[in-house]
Formats: structure tokens, C-alpha cells, sequence
């Protein structure tokens, strides 16, 4: 999301000026008059128009007209489409755990979308594979299961959107290591999303309308 400048121009002048008048005969005498002139406070809108004010700058940029919200911002969802996890798999009580505690925050609950899974599936199975932790992915040193540098170059990869139509992704994720007499994955889902949220960069990254 681009955010817009305001710009406050300030401009002050004092111009004095002196009138000198003479008096008859050969003598004379001088009347001095002082005239003073301060020119208005200037503000610069968000519109391209500007506009003036004698008291101050604040009371300039007072009168600017109200920008109105951008076009991309959008009513909170609070009822998303359901999702197509499975019952009781790890991802959908994941999945639904975020969307209640973004609820509860006023932020509006998220869509599931079969191309981001597919990317972060991809990412998973990339670092996985090559033994690796990284929001990154290196071809030239793992090539295995490579699907693009960046999340914003997996997340084309697997069909979601161009980099005409998507020029912002963020992902977050976090990891675990079981013995093999400990190999089960129940719980996770809800264990690793609270975890993240517990973080605050993490936290931003998750309750973000971006």
C-alpha cells in the first residue's frame, strides 16, 4: 500500500516599506510610514490543490479537502468461504486458529487460497529436502525442489497472481524436531501458529490486511 506525502509549504515575508515625502520651501522634512505585509500560510493538499491561511500553517492544512480511502481497502470479512482442509488435519486447525484470534482483533478473518498452499507446500518440502531453514531458496547451492528465490517468486510460481498484478507477499513460518518414537504431529497446528503469534514481528506479519 503506497502512502501519500503531504507536503506543508511555509512562506513568510516582511516587506518594508519607506515613504519619504518633502515639504515645501528650501527646507524640508521627512514623514516616515512602515508598512508591513506578511503573506499567507500556505498548505499543500493531498489533491494537488493548495491552500491559505493568515493564522497558521495548521489552519491551512485544516481546509483541505478530506481524502477519501484508497480503493483497496475493503470491509472486514467476518465469515469467510469454509475451508477445504480436511476435519481435524493439523492445517485446518491452523488455519482456523489464526482466523478466530484475527477476528477477535478487528482485522477480519482470511480466504484460503489453493496457490499459496501450493507455495508454501513447495517452500516446506524445499527446505525439507535440502535440510535447510530459510525464507530463501539458493538454486545454484540446492537445487532440489527449487520453485523460486523469494516468496514473491514462489508464490507466482504456483499461480498466483504476476508480478504485473502481485508485488507484496509475506510468509511466515516455524519448525520442530521429533524423535522417531515421538513422531506424531497432532497438536501442531495449534502449537506452532500460537508460538508464532507470540512474536511480535510474526504477530504483525499474521494480523497484517496486506
Amino acid at each position: 500500500m503506497k502512502k501519500r506525502q503531504h507536503t506543508v509549504f511555509y512562506a513568510a515575508f516582511l516587506w518594508l516599506t519607506l515613504v519619504l515625502g518633502g515639504c515645501g520651501g528650501g527646507g524640508g522634512s521627512s514623514v516616515g510610514t512602515d508598512i508591513a505585509v506578511v503573506s499567507p500560510y500556505i498548505a499543500s493538499c493531498s489533491d494537488g490543490s493548495t491552500r491559505s491561511s493568515a493564522v497558521s500553517v495548521a489552519d491551512a492544512q485544516a481546509q483541505c479537502p478530506t481524502a477519501a480511502p484508497p480503493a483497496s481497502y475493503s470491509a472486514v470479512v467476518s465469515s469467510p468461504q469454509p475451508s477445504t482442509y480436511p476435519a481435524g488435519s493439523e492445517q485446518k486447525a491452523s488455519f482456523d486458529l489464526l482466523n478466530q484470534e484475527r477476528l477477535a482483533c478487528g482485522f477480519g478473518t482470511l480466504a484460503q487460497n489453493a496457490a499459496l498452499d501450493t507455495a508454501a507446500l513447495n517452500h516446506t518440502m524445499y527446505q525439507f529436502i535440502n535440510n535447510v531453514s530459510s525464507h530463501e531458496e539458493d538454486r545454484v547451492l540446492y537445487p532440489a525442489g527449487f520453485t523460486g528465490r523469494t516468496v514473491l517468486d514462489r508464490v507466482w510460481y504456483a499461480g498466483y497472481g504476476t508480478p504485473a498484478t502481485v508485488w507484496q507477499a509475506s510468509e511466515d513460518f516455524a519448525e520442530g524436531y521429533r524423535s522417531l518414537a515421538t513422531a506424531s504431529t497432532a497438536g501442531d497446528g495449534t502449537f506452532f501458529t500460537r508460538a508464532l503469534l507470540s512474536a511480535p514481528v510474526h504477530l504483525a506479519s499474521m494480523m497484517s490486511d496486506a
